[in-house]
């Protein structure tokens, strides 16, 4: 099993994504979900997770920024997945088909 946690600073789009991996992915365990960059990095100090879904834009830290920590700080992940808004219909797309 795998775990991911999902970052967008609007509500709507993170709890459809974490809405979506629940129904499509169940070996994948949603850790956390944040709507905000700087509750993301605070989370990485003390946690681990395989997956991280972000957004590039959004309040506080940025996508970038958290993909820059986790290089920084030589954060093992399986994958790093930065979003903008439009992508967000081919990710669910893609999941959906499988």
């Amino acid at each position: 099993m795998y775990s991911a946690i999902i970052a967008d600073d609007e509500i709507n789009i993170c709890n459809g994504i974490a809405d979506v991996l629940a129904k499509h992915c169940p070996n994948l365990n949603i850790k956390n979900v944040f709507y905000n960059g700087n509750d993301v990095l605070d989370w990485l100090k003390s946690n681990h997770t395989d997956i991280i879904i972000t957004d590039i834009r959004m309040s506080g830290a940025s996508g970038i920024d958290i993909a820059k920590y986790i290089f920084e700080n030589n954060i093992k992940l399986d994958n790093l997945i930065k979003l903008l808004n439009e992508t967000l219909h081919m990710l669910t797309t893609v999941i959906i088909i499988g």
